[in-house]
């Protein structure tokens, strides 16, 4: 079956184990009590139960071609992971009474948590990431990402920069570090290799974001700070309340990256500060969550749950208001209310547009080179390369799969299903 695919990914994300054939037909059909047909391990289960794989527990309903559906009462098709009592469609890891078209909605008991701590701020996160943090006080920040796949992280900078405002300003100063090489002496400004952000809006921030980390500046001190690249915005909103009540520009974003040589995508708070008189300006707050192109509608809860569960210790708060800060102040509040901010992106990311899903596999697909294709009778979508099926629509007498079709312009359903790679089509 296709959908064996589907589920041993699943089965790397939740830590599940499924006994399937490799030829892709299942194993060990226990159809108990119910009317279940091509199920795996089913267990009283009233319905129209078809192509389910490990369905348990009294499901009712017209539950079709479900993976993992446990415990109690879901009614819906097409869902993957559906846990606990609700009408769920078209949905991927459903737990807990949720009903209709959602994408991974908490499944964190699947997961296994680590606390992580550098003795002055602290963080939940996967038991198999990595957590670095950097600066002190003012300027404390931490990147935390998953090592076998980078693009999977979750990132706070309370304070990045400086960046230059003006083009100007850069100039002068490169004169003045010029001059004073030329007689020997030292010129105290260390961030003339740092980009001009102008203007200096949360979306050009995070667009040359990449500069700023290989600024020394920058690299010197945050060395695992992300290489954001190539960023193409999906889309933008000014968030309902501010970290920073000064801040000049404070976005939203929601945008595919470049990062190494992968395509990530990713939800950032960007809030961006300038100081005309020295001609620079700062991210004052930068937060990032992000994954894989691919699979970011599923990581964004689990990325999202980290960054509210970071907290600062009592007696770091208190060393730092010691040394009577005033930046330190600002930015341990900032830490105080981080978590907060993960309801302000949570809302953002729940209140986007169907179209916003549909614009981003789009963009994935145009910078990787791929269109995609889908079996009207099967709803199975395919990724193939650009131009796959001008030359599959001149030649359908030659393929066993003759029905393909491309993908409809506004179906959300189809644009943020699972893919397969062009081996399957026969």
């Amino acid at each position: 079956m296709k959908k064996v695919f589907l589920l041993l990914a699943l089965i790397l994300v939740l830590g599940c184990a499924v006994y399937i054939d490799p030829s892709g037909t299942n194993i060990n059909f226990n159809m108990d009590n119910g009317s279940n047909a091509d199920n795996a391990s089913a267990d009283n289960n009233t319905g129209a139960d078809s192509n389910n794989t490990w369905t348990n527990s009294s499901n009712a309903g017209d539950d079709l071609n479900n993976t993992l559906i446990t415990s109690g009462n879901n009614t819906g098709g097409n869902n993957t992971v559906i846990d606990s009592n609700g009408t769920n469609t078209n949905n991927t890891i459903i737990d807990s009474n949720n009903t209709g078209n959602n994408t991974f909605v908490q499944q964190n008991s699947s997961i296994n948590y680590a606390a992580w701590t550098d003795g002055e701020i602290s963080l939940s996160v996967p038991d198999t990431w990595s957590v670095v943090s950097y600066g002190e006080c003012a300027t404390k920040s931490f990147v935390a990402y998953d090592s076998s796949n980078p693009l999977r992280q979750v990132f706070y900078f309370s304070e990045a920069g400086p960046v230059y405002i003006s083009e100007e300003q850069k100039s002068n100063d490169l004169s003045w570090k010029d001059y004073y090489a030329s007689i020997g002496a030292t010129y105290y400004i260390f961030w003339t290799d740092s980009p001009v952000v102008s203007p200096l809006t949360a979306e050009n921030f995070l667009n040359h974001f990449k500069e700023l980390a290989d600024a020394n500046i920058m690299s010197e001190v945050a060395p695992l700070a992300p290489k954001i690249h190539d960023v193409q915005v999906i889309s933008s909103e000014t968030p309902s309340q501010l970290i920073l009540p000064t801040a000049s520009d404070a976005k939203i974003i929601r945008a595919l990256f470049s990062q190494g040589s992968g395509l990530g995508e990713g939800l950032f708070y960007v809030e961006t500060a300038e100081f005309p008189i020295a001609g620079i300006g700062y991210g004052m707050t930068f937060i990032g969550l992000t994954a894989g192109e691919d699979e970011f509608l599923q990581y964004e809860p689990i990325l999202n749950q980290i960054m509210g569960s970071y907290s600062i210790s009592d007696s770091y708060v208190s060393a730092c208001l010691q040394a009577q800060n005033q930046a330190a102040q600002s930015a341990l509040k900032t830490g105080e209310i981080l978590s907060e901010t993960s309801d302000i992106i949570m809302d953002s990311w729940d209140s986007r547009q169907q179209s916003d899903d549909i614009l981003s596999e789009k963009w994935s697909d145009t910078t990787l080179g791929y269109e995609r294709v889908y079996d009207p009778e099967t709803g199975d979508v395919y990724r193939v390369e650009n131009g796959f099926y001008d030359s599959y629509n001149i030649n359908r007498d030659a393929f066993e799969m003759s029905d393909l079709e491309q993908l409809p312009t506004n179906s959300w359903d189809l644009w943020t299903a699972s893919t397969y790679t062009i081996e399957y089509i026969k």
